[in-house]
C-alpha cells in the first residue's frame, strides 16, 4: 500500500497535540527552562489553540497515512 496525505481533522486532535508537544520539546528543551517549557507547550498546543489552527483558513495539518 503506497503510504499518502491526509488532512488532520478535529477528530484526531489528540494525536496532532502529542505530535506537536514533542516535536517542539525536542527540539528546543535544551535552550529552555523546564518552566518556560511547561508554560508554553500548555498554551500554543491546548486543544483550544490547535482547533482555531485547524478551522484557519490559510493553515493545513496533514498526517502520513499508510
Amino acid at each position: 500500500m503506497q503510504p499518502t496525505l491526509q488532512k488532520c481533522t478535529k477528530k484526531e486532535i489528540n494525536t496532532l497535540r502529542q505530535i506537536s508537544i514533542e516535536t517542539y520539546y525536542d527540539t528546543f528543551a535544551s535552550m529552555n527552562t523546564v518552566e518556560t517549557m511547561q508554560a508554553y507547550l500548555e498554551i500554543v498546543f491546548s486543544k483550544d489553540v490547535l482547533e482555531q489552527e485547524l478551522d484557519a483558513k490559510n493553515s493545513l495539518f496533514m498526517f502520513l497515512k499508510k
